[in-house]
């Protein structure tokens, strides 16, 4: 495909060369703090982000301020395709304290503030859906960054693209859309998982400047009015792939909320509503998890989501206590005591005694 020259005009003030009047003047705007920017409409070959109309979801158990009664609540905006309002999900928990502070939180967002949040908590606790959950109660924009996808800061923002209709051409990343999205919740998903110089991209969209110059983008991205982020991370050895965090980012989420799992009768409900297992089932798995947690011999600890799998597979047919172990035990490590784990599993059913070594015996088929 033949490339098509076009005249570059100098700038009087420095080096840069631009490709036309627009983005000379932009340039000045933006670089030497001289004159106006021009807004540029899209070109005809760029092809326009898809727009979704977003849902109004019911109310979540997390605290929200909604509009005084006889409001006329406004239209529902248009967001591009991967930013929404997400429905709430049902039954999910947090703790008095946990609740009293995200309401402090989207007390302040509604004013306009930028907040950091750092959520922190075992893995299968929900920390990844406190976020969502926070967007849902409030109604607000949502999107959900994986960070162990990045390699290179550049990605950060965009990427070149290829297509037989363009050619080769620049495509703004969608987190730069929720950036620029007012009130726009903005998960990061394990941020320890990409290397730290990636993370050294954010530096001022996290600090006080909440902005950052993207030469990529040839201008200065701005973080909107009442943006939250929510910097969700497990920590630990345990957790292979991960990078130590800096200080320097830590210190920037200034705000740390710990989950931690649920009350045993609180879990046992959410087990029911969530598979629609049994009370006398959920109550089972509810305090085989519960006495696991509290014995110092076992190092192992299960999870909210582990107890739904094992719930799942009761509801389809399955002993508990083989959906125990297909959900938990057999996910073990080798150098795991099983012995103290499977005498918890006795108080919910018989154990076969060929799997407390963690090994089967010759009739066994599984």
């Amino acid at each position: 495909m033949p490339v098509t020259k076009h005249p570059k005009i100098p700038c009087d003030v420095c080096g840069y060369e631009a490709w036309s009047d627009t983005d000379l003047a932009n340039h000045k705007a933006s670089v030497h703090q001289q004159g106006t920017p021009i807004q540029t409409p899209p070109t005809p070959e760029a092809k326009a982000p898809e727009k979704v109309v977003v849902p109004t979801p019911a109310p979540a158990a997390v605290p929200s301020t909604d509009p005084p009664a006889g409001k006329v609540p406004e239209p529902a905006p248009e967001l591009p395709a991967g930013i929404f309002v997400p429905p709430p999900q049902p039954n999910f928990w947090v703790s008095k304290p946990v609740a009293k502070e995200l309401y402090i939180v989207g007390k302040m967002a509604d004013r306009g503030e930028i907040i950091n949040v750092k959520v922190l908590g075992p893995a299968g606790v929900g920390k990844t859906t406190l976020g969502w959950e926070f967007a849902a109660s409030r109604k607000k924009p949502c999107f959900e960054v994986h960070w162990g996808m990045y390699q290179e800061p550049s990605e950060v923002w965009g990427k070149d693209r290829l297509s037989m209709e363009q050619g080769t051409f620049y495509e703004q990343a969608r987190y730069v859309d929720a950036l620029e999205t007012p009130g726009c919740v903005i998960i990061n998903d394990e941020p320890n998982r990409c290397p730290p110089e990636v993370l050294n991209a954010n530096f001022g969209l996290w600090d006080w400047r909440r902005a950052a110059w993207v030469h990529d983008l040839r201008r200065t991205v701005k973080v909107a009015p009442g943006v939250v982020f929510f910097a969700c991370m497990n920590l630990g050895a345990e957790y292979i792939g991960t990078n130590p965090m800096d200080k320097a980012i830590k210190e920037r989420f200034g705000r740390t909320i710990v989950l931690t799992w649920p009350p045993q009768d609180v879990e046992s409900q959410i087990l029911q509503r969530r598979t629609g297992v049994s009370k006398e089932v959920a109550d089972k798995l509810s305090r085989f998890a519960r006495d696991i947690r509290r014995d110092p011999k076992i190092t192992v600890r299960p999870s909210t989501r582990q107890l739904l799998v094992a719930a799942e597979d009761v509801v389809e047919g399955l002993p508990i206590q083989e959906a125990v172990m297909y959900a938990i035990i057999n996910d073990l490590d080798e150098d795991v005591d099983r012995k103290t784990l499977l005498q918890h599993l006795q108080v919910i059913g018989k154990v076969d005694e060929a799997w407390v070594n963690g090994e089967a015996t010759d009739e066994d088929d599984s």
